[in-house]
């Protein structure tokens, strides 16, 4: 019996747990966790206006520009994502990070 080699794609996936860009402005940062509170904890004090401001702030911290200065944390992950890469010969390494970023394909 002839033995099969079998080619293997490795896959990594490099997940980390982001934060807010430090100059978001504070007021709408508490506005924002103080409503995600409400909602996790009490849904059924949570009316369709209030999802919608949940979901403007949201966005608005998603799409927040992302700075060495205001955000040392993500550039440091994407730092090691591609130092991870480079050393095993990969071509992309993906980078997950949870619900405060937006990432494009440029970071």
């Amino acid at each position: 019996m002839a033995l099969k080699l079998i080619k293997t794609k490795i896959k990594i996936v490099l997940a980390a747990h982001g934060s807010p860009p430090k100059d978001f402005p504070k007021q709408e940062l508490i506005e924002y966790f103080s409503l995600n509170m409400r909602l996790e904890h009490a849904p059924q004090s949570v009316d369709d206006k209030t999802k919608a401001r949940i979901h403007e702030l949201d966005q608005k911290i998603r799409k927040w520009p992302r700075t060495k200065e205001n955000d040392p944390f993500f550039f440091s992950s994407m730092e090691i994502a591609n130092n991870i890469a480079k050393k095993l010969a990969l071509k992309l390494l993906q980078l997950l990070m949870n619900s405060v970023y937006q990432l494009s394909k440029k970071h």
